[in-house]
């Protein structure tokens, strides 16, 4: 049997089929005992005869196959480390194609870079993961579990790059699957983003909240037993905002609060105003107005905060003639935000909110825009390093806004030239 377990796919395949299909027999007719032992028996027969086969270093792919359609092996030390060496040696050497499988997944999650960015190329081969594909792969949620938990020594939840990967999983299941099958089987996964985002690893939270919601938008807000609701998430991302040193972290965590707002569908209309009202607060009126944060975060915070308010707009949920965060509210720092920016991430995301002004807004006044394009053009020379790209912008700003006074139209075709 050894032989053709070595030299055939199927072999392997109808082995543990009929392995499992003995076992639970086996369990139903003998005593839990006598079935634990018979089991251990058979368990450590494979680990024998697998080990013996990997530590051959011949490349044998289907010895690799074998272990990642049956990932508790993976459990035995003795076995994991002369299954990476084989897996590296077959990726060197192109000598292995994957099947979808459960030990295919938990590669994404693995510390050695060649064997983790090798299964992030070729997940994707693999399309959507949905309800029928968990009976094949759902059990890798066994040892994310177990892995959390400090039982599964294969993956290391210490390393950050465990927590990227189970977020670029995640994101691989459709939303039917993993609202009814993931989180459901692993449950333990929704008490981590929600200790995390409270407590100590809040980076690793995070990621798996930016992927579950993104795949479940409002369907996330809805879920039974869901243990926190929006509020709270805005609450933890501002404060971590106020704590963290880290530029590139603040920038992160305004981007995900810029974009819960997206994924509340399940408020009321009154809920969903006093939600962006609360928002908006803290990208306009707190970050603006606080020492804590740096020039560069509160020009980031302006920009999200402005797009924020166009699109309530557009979509009505704020009173145009607020005073607080009607369009007077938002011109002026978007003229400011585009005529004095020198960041080029800044200035490109203020020219697209001021795009989506043009497009949506068809009642803004065409003087903030005639004052717009004239102080740029007044002064092009004080935005160093972006070339001839804010000319073509103006241009297409300027074909795309009606009733502007030509003498400004003029010079924005002047200043491109």
């Amino acid at each position: 049997m050894t032989k053709e377990l070595n030299t055939c796919d199927a072999c392997v395949d109808q082995y543990h089929k009929s392995s499992r299909d003995l076992w639970s027999d086996f369990e139903k007719e003998s005593d839990t005992e006598t079935a634990n032992a018979q089991f251990a028996y058979q368990r450590h027969a494979d680990l024998d005869r697998l080990t013996t086969s990997l530590k051959k270093h011949e490349g044998n792919p289907y010895a690799v196959h074998e272990v990642l359609t049956e990932p508790a092996l993976l459990e035995h030390e003795t076995l994991a480390h002369p299954f990476i060496t084989e897996m590296a040696a077959l990726i060197k050497t192109d000598g292995f194609i994957p099947r979808k499988t459960a030990g295919f997944y938990l590669l994404l999650m693995h510390d050695r870079i060649g064997i983790r960015e090798w299964a992030q190329a070729r997940k994707d081969s693999f399309g959507p993961l949905t309800e029928d594909d968990f009976d094949t792969v759902g059990s890798l949620f066994t040892y994310v579990t177990k892995s959390i938990l400090g039982d599964f020594k294969f993956l290391s939840i210490k390393q950050l790059n465990f927590w990227k990967g189970l977020a670029r999983v995640l994101l691989q299941f459709n939303q039917h699957a993993l609202e009814d099958c993931v989180l459901r089987q692993c449950p333990i996964l929704l008490d981590v983003i929600h200790k995390g985002l409270e407590g100590g690893f809040f980076g690793e939270a995070l990621l798996l909240f930016e992927a579950v919601l993104s795949v479940l938008q409002f369907k996330f807000w809805v879920l039974d037993d869901l243990p926190f609701d929006e509020q709270f998430v805005f609450k933890c991302l501002a404060k971590k905002c106020r704590e963290t040193e880290s530029v590139p972290q603040t920038k992160r965590c305004l981007c995900v609060m810029a974009n819960l707002v997206a994924s509340c569908g399940h408020l009321s209309t009154t809920e969903t105003t006093s939600f962006i009202q609360l928002i908006l607060e803290f990208f306009m009126e707190e970050v603006q107005e606080s020492s804590v944060f740096s020039r560069e975060i509160q020009n980031v915070s302006r920009a999200y905060g402005i797009d924020l308010m166009v699109m309530a707009h557009t979509e009505k949920k704020l009173n145009h003639q607020d005073a607080k965060f009607g369009e007077s509210a938002w011109a002026e720092p978007l003229i400011d935000l585009l005529c004095e920016q020198k960041d080029l991430e800044v200035l490109r995301f203020s020219v697209q909110v001021f795009l989506r002004v043009i497009q949506f807004c068809e009642d803004i006044r065409s003087e903030h825009v005639g004052a717009i394009f004239k102080r740029h053009i007044a002064k092009p020379n004080e935005v160093q390093g972006l070339g001839f790209w804010p000319a073509r912008m103006w241009v297409e700003c300027a074909n795309k806004v009606e009733k502007l006074p030509p003498e400004v139209v003029d010079a924005v075709i002047q200043f491109s030239k």
